[in-house]
């Protein structure tokens, strides 16, 4: 959606207010993904395997921040969407 200014034979073309508010959202939605997902990047380290020397990337994680990060994790990947479908379908 844009908006067309004639000014003195002119036309410019200016965003509207639609575009930037949806821009804004899209923006937030790459931004809160990048912070959700950083946790499990910072958690994760090359690992050599002792059994066959080759590397693998592994998970190190302390008890309870796995235990935090999966509660999020499934609350966010499946109790909220779960509830959504319910509440618009049910």
């Amino acid at each position: 959606m844009y908006i067309y200014v004639y000014q003195k034979r002119r036309v410019r073309t200016l965003m509207d207010a639609t575009d930037t508010r949806l821009c804004s959202q899209a923006c937030a939605i790459c931004l809160f993904g990048m912070a959700f997902t950083f946790p499990y990047a910072f958690h994760m380290h090359v690992a050599v395997d002792p059994t066959d020397g080759s590397r693998r990337c592994a998970e190190t994680w302390d008890s309870v921040g796995r235990v935090v990060y999966g509660a999020f994790v499934g609350v966010t990947q499946f109790i909220i969407p779960f509830a959504t479908i319910f509440l618009c379908y049910g």
